[in-house]
């Protein structure tokens, strides 16, 4: 397969147009050789797949443009994104999965053909999305912790979500007058499971803390306390 070298000529909106239908005819020469792990429903959805294990993370980003009111007069650059909607299909190595949107945090409908996984996206102007596609829907989320603890000692917290996939994670410390502790903030816990330890100093405050955390494909959470005695 030979690819020939394209001339930019300097306007956005044709070369985008001529890039495009090359990428539709180098795609007809590859089906032969080549079957698409992952594809959208049109080129202004790009599309990228990682894995971790049975779990597949699809990225979709939105490349719908038109020119603007910045340098779009001037017809060399299509600075202005458009909301846009399509398909992304994957083909994964055993039929069934179940798709979640990690940025929405919410379970997708999907339609299934085969071994193909096929979902609805909708994108805002420049925007992206990431999806987790897992073998069996993600369960509850569990939170161990002592049921009490000195000031000045460590506290170690273990987050276990039903999944062997990394899940991002939310996770909230806050003491009993509601600050939030140190090691509060975003987490991805691989196959599962995550730990944090938390030092506690000296002046921090006694009584009953908090922790919450919620996982952020399907938006399940729990919450537990542990006291701080002086």
């Amino acid at each position: 397969i030979l690819i020939s070298v394209y001339t930019r000529t300097k306007n956005a909106r044709e070369d985008k147009a001529s890039l495009q239908t090359l990428a539709v005819e180098l795609r007809s020469q590859l089906d032969d050789f080549y079957q698409r792990y992952v594809e959208a429903s049109d080129p202004d959805i790009i599309v990228r797949a990682r894995q971790h294990g049975d779990t597949d993370y699809i990225f979709a980003i939105n490349d719908k443009r038109t020119y603007g009111n910045y340098v779009g007069h001037h017809g060399t650059v299509m600075e202005k994104g458009l909301d846009h909607r399509g398909t992304v299909t994957v083909r994964r190595p055993e039929a069934g999965g179940h798709v979640y949107d990690l940025v929405a945090h919410k379970a997708m409908d999907v339609r299934q053909s085969g071994n193909s996984i096929t979902f609805d996206v909708e994108l805002g102007p420049g925007g992206g999305r990431v999806f987790a596609i897992t073998p069996k829907p993600i369960g509850a989320v569990r939170i161990d912790a002592p049921k009490s603890v000195k000031r000045g000692e460590q506290v170690t917290i273990n987050v276990t979500v039903a999944s062997d996939a990394v899940i991002p994670l939310q996770l909230t410390i806050t003491d009993p007058a509601g600050r939030e502790a140190e090691r509060s903030g975003y987490y991805g816990a691989k196959d599962g499971k995550l730990s944090v330890t938390l030092d506690l100093a000296e002046n921090d405050q006694p009584g009953d803390w908090t922790i919450s955390t919620t996982e952020l494909a399907s938006n399940r959470s729990a919450t537990a306390t542990f006291v701080v005695e002086e």
